[in-house]
């Protein structure tokens, strides 16, 4: 099944449409930022965070971190796809969320 990513318009819409019924839009990017395409993945978070999204589900631990220093007032969330499935692995974590 193919990913289906937002268009900066699309995702501004998404956001204005949640925004307007009082909830919160929480983006994932559940995808390994490579490091040929680094940039690609900090324009999505820059994306997400510059448009309103409340809060980031991030797979990618270097892509945690980066919103955790360039948008520390935004809510974050380890994905699920970055297997963080024991205590030790979510204490090593728990500083960037």
């Amino acid at each position: 099944m193919p990913a289906l990513n937002f268009t900066e318009k699309k995702l501004q819409e998404a956001v204005s449409f949640v925004h307007q019924h009082r909830r919160k839009l929480h983006i994932a990017i559940n995808t390994f930022a490579h490091p040929d395409g680094y940039a690609r993945w900090q324009r999505a978070v820059d994306m997400a965070a510059q448009l309103g999204a409340d809060a980031l589900i991030l797979a990618d631990l270097a892509m945690l971190e980066y919103a955790a220093e360039r948008y520390p007032h935004i809510e974050r969330h380890v994905s699920v796809q970055a297997s963080a499935t024991n205590e030790e692995a979510i204490s090593l974590l728990s500083p960037q969320l």
